[in-house]
């Protein structure tokens, strides 16, 4: 889907329920073939995410930034994502196709949404039973591509590239269409902890640029990454149509951990990371599987964070701002700069 973030916030402006929480299946399609799932508050908890966050805050040439436009960010799009921002939600009916419903839970200046989202350009308004649903162009440096939303319950939001998209979408959260069947591997359950999922299905069907041969031997994909009780984890496993593609999987994976190993030399912290992901495979699957402290996963994380601000001012740390002084964002940096926004 390529809404743009404006479209996402526009969206938000149309019409509380619980915040955040797991993938709920009765909110997707049931002939959806792919969804991920955000839970933004376990993300706000997560302590990995938070010292991220804060070091590029204040380490980043971006960071302080990003900061102030975020500062005013309820005042500008009707919320501020580091708080208001509960859960998101994203589902297709195809892979390779950009076309989907996007569902977001988040606290939201509606008043203020409503009277940016009817200034837009072709702006229309119908109902679907109790539902305004609304539709409108968005317009970014990409193009112009058609956009509509409605507000399904006080703070719950639901948008797609048509009224009718939205409509259907409505329907199944209503339970008036078909929703995820609870064996379907898309409603699979979660562990607890988890921040993100994503998922598809029937992938050898998908179309995409050049149809590689290795998306025909794919069935279905469920990656799950979290934090729960002090440790971090990420699980995926694959679905493969056949014994030989999951044993070349497995030798492609384990070259990826070897390479971790080598990256790793004498830290022991590192070397203990990279000998955490374990790879394993049957007659039709392969699975990834990490679990390490938080604590350690951060210190990665950090090093990370370290090294990619070294290369930033290596490179030149004024060439970002040379080429972001026409784009919005340098707008926006130039506004914040001069205290005007």
């Amino acid at each position: 889907m390529r809404h743009g973030w404006i479209a996402v916030a526009v969206a938000l402006a149309l019409g509380k329920v619980a915040l955040g929480g797991p993938l709920d299946p009765k909110q997707v399609a049931g002939d959806a073939q792919w969804v991920v799932h955000a839970d933004a508050s376990v993300m706000q908890a997560s302590s990995v995410a938070q010292k991220a966050y804060h070091a590029l805050v204040e380490q980043h040439p971006l960071g302080k930034v990003g900061e102030a436009i975020l500062d005013k960010s309820r005042t500008i799009v009707g919320m501020d994502p580091r708080k208001d921002l509960h859960g998101i939600t994203a589902y297709g009916k195809t892979i390779g196709r950009e076309k989907g419903v996007l569902i977001i839970v988040a606290d939201v200046d509606q008043a203020l949404l409503a009277e940016k989202v009817q200034r837009a350009p072709d702006y229309r308004m119908t109902m679907h039973g109790p539902y305004t649903v609304v539709s409108w162009t968005h317009v970014d440096p990409r193009g112009r591509r058609p956009v509509a939303g409605a507000f399904y319950k006080s703070n719950v939001i639901v948008f797609s590239g048509s009224p009718e998209e939205v409509k259907a979408a409505i329907d199944v959260m209503d339970g008036k269409s078909p929703c995820l069947d609870a064996a379907c591997p898309l409603a699979a359950a979660t562990p607890a902890g988890t921040a993100l999922v994503a998922r598809a299905v029937r992938i050898g069907q998908a179309r995409l640029p050049g149809n590689p041969p290795l998306l025909k031997q794919l069935d279905t994909l469920n990656v799950v990454i979290g934090e729960d009780k002090g440790t971090s984890f990420a699980h995926a496993r694959l679905s493969v149509k056949s014994a030989e593609v999951a044993a070349h999987m497995k030798d492609v994976l384990l070259g990826a951990r070897a390479l971790g190993l080598l990256h790793a030399g004498d830290d022991p912290k590192e070397k203990a990371l990279a000998e955490a992901i374990k790879v394993s495979a049957d007659a039709s699957s392969v699975s990834v599987d990490f679990e390490a402290p938080v604590d350690d996963v951060w210190e990665h994380v950090r090093k990370d964070i370290r090294r990619m601000l070294e290369m930033h001012k290596a490179a030149g740390g004024n060439a970002f701002w040379n080429w972001s002084a026409g784009t919005r964002f340098g707008r926006q940096r130039a506004l914040v700069d001069s205290g005007q926004r």
